[in-house]
């Protein structure tokens, strides 16, 4: 097996500083994409998203962004909910290289500091990373959809502010939300009001 990383680059929309670590990947607020033109500089740097994976022998490092699509996904959603920035999927630069350490060991996100147009929310991301690492997979896999739902509709939402074409589909993007949080609840529901009649 081979270590490697991907990088995904988002352009900031606006002032953030962002670090953090969360399963194998690290997530770091640099001021430029390296080996690009002048060109391309932000205003506000970019987010820049280090995603860890294995490669046996017969893959190659072409195939990195099937292995890192599902954690870029999440990603994503941890983002976009804490910038209430809908970041979309297809908008970053990303590069991939063989690497023989691993993300806990390179130099990317070793604090977490969240700091957004001069708020620090720090110990909010903290305790968020918190909760999240300590979830059952499954709980994790149920906040991730919600994430990517509401990012989703973040972005759908933001995309119709002209022209109303997608409010539809915003609208049943939250309503999903609301769906998957009602369906966690609904048995618990069921019982206290079986235990009230």
């Amino acid at each position: 097996m081979t270590k490697c990383i991907s990088q995904y680059y988002l352009a900031n929309p606006k002032e953030i500083i962002l670090s953090f670590i969360f399963e194998k990947c690290a997530v770091d607020t640099v001021e430029s994409i390296p080996n690009s033109d002048d060109k391309d500089l932000n205003e506000y740097g970019y987010l820049r998203l280090s995603i860890e994976y294995e490669l046996k022998e017969f893959e190659s490092l072409t195939d990195g962004p099937i292995f890192s699509r599902p954690r870029y996904l999440n990603l994503l959603g941890i983002i976009s909910f804490l910038t209430d920035e809908p970041f979309e999927v297809f908008g970053s630069y990303s590069s991939s290289k063989v690497e023989s350490k691993g993300i806990e060991e390179i130099e990317v996100a070793k604090t977490e500091k969240f700091i957004i147009e001069g708020v620090d929310l720090s110990e909010q991301l903290s305790e968020f990373i918190k909760v999240l690492n300590s979830s059952k997979d499954y709980e994790k896999d149920l906040v991730f959809s919600l994430l990517d739902r509401w990012r989703k509709g973040r972005f759908l939402e933001q995309d119709t502010d002209v022209s109303l074409l997608f409010n539809d589909e915003a609208t049943l993007a939250y309503f999903h939300v609301l769906e998957l949080l009602a369906d966690q609840h609904s048995n618990s529901l069921k019982r206290k009001s079986k235990k009230k009649n």
